[in-house]
């Protein structure tokens, strides 16, 4: 499995040079991707998502064959059929915990670590981990706490900005608990062959102590 771990993807410009580098190495045109909502039910969100993603692989040269989405509107009988014909599985951005209900309801987790190649930005990247914590901006900013995916070993704190008082609070207090790799916006993951690449600035953080990545 290839794995991607995205923070968020620039709204202007796209892709980054950098992640159109790794990205056309690993993936070839005409393939099936299938979106995974962390929406839930809000229809003309993720709708949105996916049209915008899709343009974007399409600016970099990667069309694929078939794109489809998972959210509510689909059973979980037809989720399965879906994942079982995807190459690529992303995971979109949204609410972590909404997304691993839908996960979690609809019994995708296996299909999904079965997939060749995991994408996934903010909310999509915070539940490829084993455990999950952060605080719920959809939720009234509540501390949530629940298990992830677990096919990565580590956590990552997307759209970093250090110097921003409010999101480096919130890393600090988890960090109590978990260590974490904070991650910008344009920095990412991208893990082959067990090999864990971190592309761009980030840090790490355990306890309350900022170190630098290597």
């Amino acid at each position: 499995m290839i794995n991607y771990l995205f923070s968020g993807i620039n709204q202007e410009v796209g892709f980054t040079k950098d992640q159109e580098k790794y990205l056309k190495e690993d993936i070839s045109s005409n393939l099936n991707i299938t979106f995974i909502s962390a929406s839930f039910n809000d229809y003309d969100r993720v709708d949105a998502q996916v049209l915008r993603y899709t343009e974007l692989f399409r600016n970099i040269g990667i069309e694929f064959k078939k794109a489809d989405l998972i959210d509510g509107r689909k059973t979980k009988k037809e989720a399965h059929e879906v994942l079982k014909e995807s190459d690529l599985i992303f995971l979109l951005g949204g609410s972590p915990e909404l997304q691993m209900k839908l996960i979690n309801e609809y019994e995708l987790s296996d299909d999904i670590k079965q997939a060749n190649i995991v994408l996934g930005v903010s909310a999509g990247s915070m539940n490829q981990s084993k455990r999950v914590m952060y605080r719920d901006d959809f939720d009234h900013f509540i501390m949530k706490d629940y298990s992830g995916l677990g096919i990565v070993d580590f956590n990552i704190f997307p759209h970093i900005e250090l110097n921003n008082e409010v999101l480096m609070k919130e890393a600090m207090e988890i960090s109590k608990e978990l260590p974490l790799i904070l991650l910008p916006n344009d920095s990412f993951i991208r893990i082959k062959n067990n090999q864990i690449e971190i592309v761009g600035i980030a840090h790490r953080l355990f306890k309350e102590k900022i170190f630098d990545t290597e």
